[in-house]
């Protein structure tokens, strides 16, 4: 949930969060990607927790190996394994926004 609905739902009596202007907010829009994988983890990521990939050519920024968290976020982890990819929509091309 965005920050700025959060304020609008919350009911607190704090006079810092009363005089937010959400107006002033600076934000940037992601869309997080979920991916599962079929087939051994490749020994080279098993413990991985996340790498990031500043490069403007590749669209996501941020790879996380979600499956090295827990066995249970994958049906066998034996044989899957799963990836969870952060993608900034700007540095997509304009026909995949």
């Amino acid at each position: 949930m965005p920050l700025t609905h959060f304020l609008d739902l919350i009911d607190i009596d704090d006079p810092i969060i009363k005089s937010v202007n959400k107006d002033d907010f600076i934000y940037s829009t992601a869309y997080i990607l979920g991916i599962g994988v079929s087939g051994p983890k490749p020994e080279a990521t098993k413990d991985l927790c996340w790498a990031y990939f500043p490069d403007s050519d590749i669209p996501f920024y941020r790879v996380t190996w979600l499956s090295n968290y827990a066995d249970d976020l994958v049906p066998d982890s034996s044989k899957h394994w799963s990836l969870l990819l952060e993608v900034n929509v700007k540095s997509l091309p304009e026909r995949l926004r």
